[in-house]
């Protein structure tokens, strides 16, 4: 069954909004710096070791050590920026939802999620659960 318009028009929009946002940051940002990020916190949780790096313009969070994946990255210098790949699609599926008017994330990671849908719909409430 076909996708009605409406829904093609608003996951084109996010994809173009979430697009603008990181082409936009990345003409002026430098890519990151070659070596290891500079640790700007680091402390146990009750589950794992949290590390917040900046490495150039990016500040990105690991859990357990900077060798493993990365959970969220903004840039320092323009916080619109979402220089993440998989946040841009999580944002595209909500083209598929039929009402917008509320959403739950469930975990918060660095937020960069959570303030992406802010900016792209300001009227929602977003909600957030974290441990």
């Amino acid at each position: 069954m076909p996708l009605p318009r409406s829904t093609l028009a608003l996951w084109l929009g996010l994809t173009l909004f979430a697009a603008r946002a990181t082409a936009h940051a990345a003409q002026d940002a430098p890519g990151p710096e070659p070596g290891r990020p500079h640790v700007v916190f680091s402390g146990d949780s009750k589950w794992n070791r949290v590390i917040v790096a900046d490495q150039g313009d990016l500040r990105s969070l690991y859990f357990g050590g900077l060798d493993d994946a990365t959970q969220s990255t903004i840039s320092l210098r323009d916080p619109h920026m979402v220089p993440m790949e998989y946040i841009r699609h999580a944002a595209s599926a909500l083209a598929f939802a039929s009402r917008r008017s509320s959403l739950l994330v469930i975990g918060l990671g660095g937020g960069t999620f959570p303030m992406l849908v802010r900016r792209a719909f300001p009227a929602t409430r977003v909600e957030v659960v974290e441990l």
